[in-house]
């Protein structure tokens, strides 16, 4: 089972407390650290993705609405 790197980080910390300057622990919070920002972005990168499909979605259908109404004022033209 993986540690979430926040709790890896907060462990190694408290390791760090009593071995100052042990580079494995300090390697290990650099590579916690990475690994969290990798997670951030993936889940920023996901969340602007479904933002941006949401709108899409949303400016299609207005375009459709859009559309139907200038179809509509055509005909309206049309048979004047």
């Amino acid at each position: 089972m993986e540690i979430h790197p926040q709790k890896q980080i907060n462990q190694c910390y408290k390791k760090a407390e009593t071995h100052l300057n042990n580079e494995q622990i300090i390697n290990e919070i650099h590579g916690a650290r990475s690994h969290l920002k990798k997670i951030i972005q993936y889940k920023t990168k996901g969340t602007i993705l479904r933002s941006k499909v949401r709108c899409h979605e949303h400016m299609e259908r207005n375009t459709r609405y859009f559309y139907g109404l200038e179809k509509q004022n055509f005909k309206k033209k049309d048979n004047h």
